[in-house]
């Protein structure tokens, strides 16, 4: 049986607190009377091209006009933090983008008020966000993209996916559903296209019950799931005819349940691993019947094999087979032979 394992992990760190934009960019003041505490390095800054330092290890690169800074420029400042963009009146307006020391940038359009959403975040992991942000945190409708090709898009509550949105992995899954606190929860529908379909109530990114699977090939499952494995009580069937209704554990058989085969075989009994183990019942196509132990899939043990013509056998068996101290009895139940069976076979 497939696995299946549930979206996870893709925990939205909050955008540091001390990134307030608002505070950081609105109105930065860069004027003739700033250059009272600093120096022209290189360039002209009175018209033209020029780099100017202010005491404070501050740097502006970019054009000046009427001893101004006017027109395209960058601020770097001593920590590192890197503000680009149009500057008017010694002032930072309309396109800008930030860019810190540890690689990450933020970009947008700044006006009186501060940074406009929608902004754009690039973070040092190569994770994206394009979306908005309020008081330094990503708020509200968004998409975020991760280095790995898997992408989330929908509602954000203090920088964690919070609310309807669509989760794409990177192989192709698609999930559409509730997030809370960064997780799939409650009524989701994922589908990998071409492989296998699935509606689920999903808790904390996994589904856990409700779970109905539909597989490309048109088998199906509905239970329970746990850890993202098929488990509990569960109904399984595929196209061939087969079908199975019982307990499952890690997406394997197990415990007490009832296997119809496309064949007319029957099982009914315990399982292990997938397999018919310990107690059962197993009523082949041909009619014969078999109630007693099986170890594996195969009879085994000691057991009572009833034959279509009306005659049994009972006793102990090995791999399938009669096997040791056993009596074979006649339809109308007298005994036929008793004694030791090898292979099958009576041992006179």
């Amino acid at each position: 049986m497939a696995l299946l394992k549930a979206p996870r992990g893709h925990l939205i760190v909050f955008l540091r607190t001390w990134l307030i934009i608002s505070g950081l960019l609105c109105g930065y003041s860069i004027s003739v009377r700033a250059q009272t505490i600093g120096k022209c390095l290189q360039g002209d800054c009175q018209n033209g091209y020029a780099v100017f330092q202010w005491s404070d290890q501050t740097r502006l690169e970019g054009n000046f006009q009427a001893g101004k800074p006017a027109g395209k420029g960058v601020l770097i400042q001593a920590d590192g933090l890197q503000i680009q963009g149009q500057i008017n009146g010694g002032r930072f307006g309309g396109s800008v983008r930030l860019q810190y020391q540890n690689g990450e940038q933020v970009s947008g359009r700044l006006s009186g008020s501060g940074l406009e959403n929608p902004v754009e975040i690039k973070f040092k992991d190569g994770t994206e966000f394009n979306g908005n942000l309020v008081q330094g945190q990503i708020q509200g409708p968004g998409r975020l993209g991760f280095r790995d090709g898997s992408s989330f898009e929908g509602r954000f509550q203090a920088g964690q996916m919070q609310g309807p949105g669509v989760f794409r992995f990177a192989n192709g899954t698609i999930c559409r559903g509730a997030f809370q606190n960064g997780y799939l929860h409650g009524l989701a529908n994922c589908q990998a296209p071409g492989r296998w379909a699935l509606k689920a109530w999903f808790q904390a990114g996994q589904a856990v019950r409700n779970v109905e699977i539909q597989w490309a090939d048109g088998s199906s499952y509905s239970g329970a799931m746990r850890n993202g494995f098929l488990h509990g009580p569960s109904i399984w069937q595929n196209t061939k005819g087969d079908r199975y209704v019982g307990s499952v554990l890690k997406g394997r058989f197990e415990g007490r349940g009832k296997l119809n085969l496309a064949s007319g075989a029957v099982y009914e009994g315990s399982f292990h691993a997938g397999q018919f183990q310990g107690s059962g019942r197993y009523q082949f196509s041909n009619g014969n019947t078999y109630a007693g132990q099986f170890v594996k899939g195969q009879m085994q043990g000691q057991g009572i094999l009833r034959y279509q013509d009306g005659s049994r056998y009972e006793g102990g068996f090995v791999q399938g087979k009669r096997e040791g101290q056993g009596r074979l009895y006649a339809s109308d139940g007298k005994l036929i032979v008793e004694g030791i069976f090898k292979k099958g076979q009576f041992q006179p």
